[in-house]
């Protein structure tokens, strides 16, 4: 009886999730060199400094950063030829990403060094962002590892705290159609990469999750908790937080019923000051860290001069061309952002089979057909999350089109898909209202499918960023 209660607990989507996520994340932590993950460097660095007890990032002459381990800039600048060599190498056919991978062994293999030098790369984002990788750092710091187990101990601890959240909120979902939605977007690739490596878009994704389940509790449980309400609220301050293009997201806490309170004025209280805190907080950071004065020379790979006030003017005067760009860059490169949004495995492109995408396409879509009959009373609240996360991603494109693209270019430069990732779930639930087909799956055989397919995608990306690298 004990075994078959065993087998009961672990066969629940939330525990299926945490062993393929921690299993599939393993590889990918083992997998990637050192430092390959999406602006690793940069986030690597935000960490170390933040686990120094440093919580605001360092503006100098228009540059962002601090002192750094010497032995870590020489890795990072190692990194960095080494991609390059890849990005304008002609060798296509016999891909070989890692030129030498005893190369990383040789100059990570020591502790972090006590000689440093200024390192002006840093990335931006709070503490809320790298809970994770922090840990991870201070204990290296502590047993005195070597750089490379410090990178691979800030990795491991970075896959756990985004598995951690992603499947409270799938455990959330447990007993509603809706939890394979869940289930399956916090498995695709994108999402477990970024979580396996330093970055700011596993805290990113896994919170959009947890905001997303405790949104859909609040508007579909009939007993109304405390709880989840104000679990709602901290979801909606941190967001922000991390990227404030996602506050739009958090003012779908508006759109919650106000009868978790006696009084609906409590409620209204409780949600406008939280609102209201997470908006001042988000702009705070963004202030705080000058962001706005950096950029003055970006890191583009062709080395334009971005200047964003000047870009600012630019669309201030002439506000239809930046629509044109957007939309063009949408209409060229749409299919694009959309096959990283979900299949983003490694900082060099790696395309999968476009198969896959129409596999897990068909499954996003599918889900939430199979679960209208859940989500039919909710349709208006739907859409305006939905609308949210368009605004969202508008915010997205026009950040891009200020700090990254010269002044004047008819397309959006510097976009890529996994900005998108933590947006994808209200964009389906979205579209997918406006779909008039009934779906009727055996709930047994829509899991087994869920699994499947999840299962599919990582292998085949797991395989394909072996097969590019060495």
């Amino acid at each position: 009886m004990k075994l078959n209660k065993a087998v009961a607990i672990l066969t629940r989507p939330h525990w299926i999730f945490v062993i393929v996520a921690l299993m599939f994340g393993v590889v990918f932590v083992g997998l990637t060199p050192p430092l390959w993950g999406l602006d690793e460097p940069s986030h690597f660095a935000r960490a170390y400094q933040i686990s120094r007890g440093e919580l605001l990032p360092h503006v100098k002459d228009g540059s962002i950063g601090d002192l750094m381990p010497d032995n870590f800039i020489k890795l990072t600048n190692y990194r960095t030829y080494d991609i390059l060599d890849v990005i304008h190498g002609s060798d296509i056919i016999h891909r070989k990403d890692v030129t030498d991978a005893s190369m990383y062994d040789k100059i990570g293999d020591a502790v972090p060094s006590s000689s440093q030098s200024d390192f002006w790369s840093f990335a931006t984002y709070s503490p809320v962002a790298y809970p994770g990788a922090v840990i991870g750092i201070v204990i290296s710091n502590i047993l005195k590892l070597t750089l490379l187990q410090t990178l691979f101990l800030a990795r491991l601890f970075s896959l756990i705290v985004y598995v951690a959240i992603a499947a409270f909120a799938i455990w959330l979902m447990r007993d509603k159609k809706l939890v394979w939605l869940f289930f399956i977007m916090a498995l695709v690739p994108t999402a477990i990469f970024q979580a396996s490596t330093i970055s700011a878009d596993n805290v990113l994704i896994g919170l959009s999750l947890l905001f997303f389940a405790l949104f859909f509790r609040a508007l579909l449980d009939d007993s109304k908790n405390k709880k989840v309400f104000f679990g709602l609220i901290a979801a909606a301050i941190m967001l922000p937080l991390v990227k404030v293009n996602y506050i739009f997201i958090s003012f779908a806490l508006l759109f919650v019923p106000g009868d978790f309170f006696l009084s609906k004025k409590v409620s209204v209280i409780y949600k406008t000051a939280s609102l209201s805190f997470a908006v001042i907080a988000s702009v705070a950071w963004t202030h705080l860290t000058k962001v706005t004065s950096v950029s003055l020379i970006s890191q583009r790979a062709d080395h334009v001069s971005i200047v964003p006030t000047e870009q600012i003017s630019f669309i201030i005067s002439h506000p239809l061309y930046f629509i044109e760009a957007s939309l063009r860059s949408i209409i060229i490169y749409g299919d694009r952002y959309y096959q990283q949004a979900l299949f983003t495995i490694s900082d060099n492109t790696i395309a999968l089979p476009i198969i896959l995408t129409v596999m897990l396409s068909i499954v996003l879509v599918g889900i939430p057909i199979y679960a209208r009959a859940e989500i039919q009373n909710v349709r208006k609240q739907i859409c305006l999350l939905g609308v949210g996360a368009i605004a969202s991603s508008i915010t997205i494109f026009a950040a891009l089109y200020v700090a990254f693209t010269p002044t004047g270019w008819w397309f959006v430069d510097g976009i890529q898909g996994r900005y998108f990732t933590p947006l994808i779930i209200p964009i389906v639930l979205l579209v997918t209202l406006m779909i008039p087909v009934k779906l009727q799956v055996h709930k047994p055989n829509l899991a087994r499918m869920v699994y499947f397919v999840s299962v599919v995608c990582l292998g085949v990306g797991a395989v394909y960023l072996y097969q590019a690298l060495y």
